[in-house]
């Protein structure tokens, strides 16, 4: 019973670690000894390991989402009981990434390693945990709302300029071999110095992030971002159409006297299908053309046999065609449902009912290349990172969760985008948290939620695109676990017959 009370108290206290070092409190410190009450745990049984990883990740979840709740009652209309079951079962598939993370690495790390070597034992840990948690958070798991260690580390601006080589991965990846090299690590003779050496080689990798991050020249643009605090399912019909745009229109007109050079509005702001409304079209053509600037706005896409599309539109004011973007990372039992769950579309319509874009998400003005990106897209950083662009537009709704923490989340996980990129982002929601972000992850003029406000962001737009050392920061990665994995298997051997004295250094 000890045993387990103990187990339950470093599940405790690594979810309370994570969420205190998340937004809106960001203690970032806490980023760097969160996991370790987890990793304590790691030598457990496998049962024992998956279900303490587990409840960590389903606590670490109960912070951080709970909001979920709010977000089933008021926007589906569902019941209370309903809505407390439904977010219990977000919350525990969301927790299980922990749970494949302490239940997967220990043995990985026992197959590389003797027990008999606590050197080599220590190292194989640290890389196993750093590379599981690397690979399942980057390509597995969760597929809903994804969150990345790395992000922890928002809340100082130095150290996430690191993310210009390593990115938010690569973050992730050495904060946990940090924690788990020197946690595990004797810290006696060789030990010693290895633990220095070992820090010597933190200063290193952020460092050389650091110094990767570069500012390149830049142009001021004037954007105008609406925010106009429209409840989101009043957009599917409980406010006229008429209404829904003017909360749009006159707000921007108040941009004329004062100048802008990009005017931007939010997720579905046109919530209507664009291609049907030769009206608005014109409307915009008009405003574009008074404002003479190019006018970015969330619409609705329709293709038969009934395909709906997310889209962005940019309408500029020299007469060429539209551009269009349709979102092509749909939002997981939102936007998409698995085919197996498929059949949910005959109760609530509105679920799964969008249809993946393709294409280049690009806009091009005045010799700018803009990246558009709608909500949830942009807290993916492999996807971001295909794009080249001047600067990224994200569009959001962000209004579905009330006054919770869920939009200062949101926030968060984009931030990094612009440290990877070196490129500034500009945010427009429906209720905030709208911005604009600079290249070093620095958040500007942050709205308030729930008020309606349109504002002029001043944002310093480069010349040319910062390079993307991206898959650089991943080449060193992986050549730092190909060279680990050398050492355990042929280097760290060799000294298995020598005596333990002489291993371990004096005592």
């Amino acid at each position: 019973m000890k045993h387990l009370y103990i187990g339950a108290a470093c599940c405790l206290a690594t979810a309370a670690m994570l969420a205190a070092a998340a937004a809106p409190t960001q203690w970032t410190p806490l980023a760097f000894i969160a996991l370790l009450p987890l990793i304590s745990r790691d030598r457990d049984r496998a049962r024992t390991r998956f279900l303490f990883g587990w409840a960590s990740g389903f606590l670490t979840q109960c912070f951080s989402y709970y909001w979920i709740f709010y977000t089933i009652r008021d926007f589906q209309g569902a019941p209370p009981w309903l809505a407390a079951l439904g977010a219990f079962a977000f919350l525990a598939y969301q927790g299980l990434d922990l749970a494949l993370w302490l239940c997967f690495y220990p043995a990985a790390a026992r197959r590389l390693s003797k027990p008999d070597q606590p050197h080599s034992r220590a190292l194989a840990e640290a890389v196993c945990a750093a590379v599981g948690l690397f690979a399942l958070q980057r390509w597995l798991f969760p597929a809903i709302f994804p969150w990345h260690y790395g992000n922890l580390l928002n809340g100082a601006p130095l150290l996430m300029k690191a993310g210009a080589l390593w990115g938010v991965h690569g973050l992730s990846f050495w904060l946990v071999f940090l924690q788990v090299w020197l946690w595990k690590l004797p810290l006696r003779g060789a030990g010693r110095h290895a633990a220095w050496a070992t820090l010597g080689l933190a200063a290193v990798v952020l460092g050389a992030g650091i110094l990767c991050h570069r500012t390149p020249q830049t142009d001021v643009w004037r954007v105008g971002v609406v925010q106009p605090n429209m409840i989101p399912w009043a957009k599917r019909g409980r406010i006229p159409v008429e209404d829904r745009v003017r909360a749009h229109l006159e707000p921007t007109l108040s941009f004329k006297e004062r100048g802008v050079d990009l005017v931007v509005w939010p997720e579905t702001a046109m919530s209507f299908v664009m291609t049907r409304s030769d009206h608005y079209q014109r409307q915009l053509r008009y405003l574009a053309k008074e404002l003479n600037a190019p006018i970015v706005t969330g619409t609705l896409g329709f293709e038969e046999p009934r395909r709906f599309f997310n889209e962005i539109w940019m309408i500029t004011p020299d007469d060429q065609p539209a551009q269009v973007y349709r979102k092509q990372k749909l939002v997981l039992f939102s936007e998409r449902l698995p085919w197996i769950l498929s059949w949910i579309k005959r109760f609530d319509s509105a679920l799964g009912g969008f249809t993946a874009g393709t294409g280049t998400p690009v806009f091009e003005w005045r010799e700018r290349r803009f990246i558009p990106m709608v909500c949830f897209e942009a807290l993916l950083s492999d996807y971001v990172r295909r794009y080249e662009g001047h600067a990224i537009l994200n569009l959001t709704n962000d209004a579905w969760f009330g006054e919770t923490k869920a939009s200062a989340l949101h926030l968060m996980m984009i931030q990094a985008r612009t440290t990877e990129r070196g490129i500034p982002l500009i945010r427009a929601t429906n209720s905030g948290i709208s911005c604009w972000i600079n290249s070093d992850g620095t958040v500007h003029q942050p709205s308030p939620l729930y008020t309606a406000q349109a504002d002029i962001y001043e944002v310093p737009i480069p010349r040319t695109p910062s390079a993307n050392l991206l898959w650089l920061g991943d080449l060193l990665i992986a050549a730092t676990c190909l060279t680990a994995c050398l050492w355990l298997r042929f280097g760290a051997n060799k000294t298995a017959g020598v005596p333990a004295q002489i291993t371990k250094g004096p005592a």
